[in-house]
């Protein structure tokens, strides 16, 4: 069984605080016993190419709106800013991911832009277009929330093993959300108000991603449990290649 581990992370936006905000996806990766590498955005196929065969895997991180576009729609007001190099980049990058069979984790921004790889849509801000009570926040002045509300885990689902649990307190930092799942897509848990909190792949390789938080939360049991369920998935597939 292969050792070390390596997983790419796709760069923050230029807005992002680094230190503040990448700090803690790193420690949990390093927590779960794998090394990283800070893949930064570009257009070139054959960088991307090499990014995704020098990871075991890939996780896509928080940051800002997805274009509505890519999802078919036009941008209402409340859709705050998107990153046009940024969405393009990843796109990319789970393309080749998919075509090399490498796993993949999101979070925040990283399960909306994965839904949307799918073939999914969004709901460009929650408060403007659907009712929603617990609120869903969006990070203030670089303070993440606590556990602000419960989500209900899907029981059979990976989610729910990696947990074991079916009820977990997470805390939220987002005005976007899943309107239409993706393709292949199973929602592993919801927000008390129906929303989707998480998702998972019905098959191929890890394929896993959730609304909250959980890299501000480590080193809690269920945080770690999700970092270590992913790079374990990551050194699964990578015996196996």
């Amino acid at each position: 069984m292969k050792q070390s581990v390596t997983i790419g992370i796709g760069d923050l936006s230029p807005s992002d605080h680094h230190d503040l905000f990448q700090a803690p996806y790193l420690r949990s990766l390093e927590g779960a016993g794998a090394r990283y590498r800070i893949l930064t955005w570009t257009e070139d196929p054959t960088v991307i190419r090499d990014y995704v065969a020098d990871s075991d895997g890939i996780l896509l991180p928080g940051g800002d709106d997805v274009e509505p576009r890519l999802y078919g729609e036009d941008r209402l007001p409340e859709c705050e800013s998107s990153l046009p190099a940024r969405d393009s980049f990843e796109m990319a990058l789970l393309r080749e991911a998919a075509k090399q069979r490498k796993p993949v984790f999101g979070i925040c921004r990283g399960l909306q832009i994965m839904n949307v790889f799918r073939g999914g849509s969004l709901w460009q801000d929650i408060s403007s277009q659907i009712a929603s009570d617990p609120p869903h926040p969006i990070a203030q002045h670089g303070q993440m929330p606590v556990r602000l509300h419960s989500v209900h885990i899907i029981p059979g689902s990976r989610l729910a093993d990696v947990l074991n649990t079916d009820s977990l307190d997470v805390n939220s930092a987002h005005h976007q959300a899943i309107k239409e799942l993706g393709n292949g897509l199973i929602a592993s848990a919801y927000s008390e108000d129906d929303i989707v909190e998480a998702f998972e792949s019905v098959s191929g390789p890890f394929f896993c991603a959730v609304q909250w938080h959980p890299e501000w939360l480590f080193p809690s049991e269920d945080a770690a449990a999700l970092f270590q369920a992913f790079v374990d998935a990551c050194r699964r597939s990578s015996d196996e290649m």
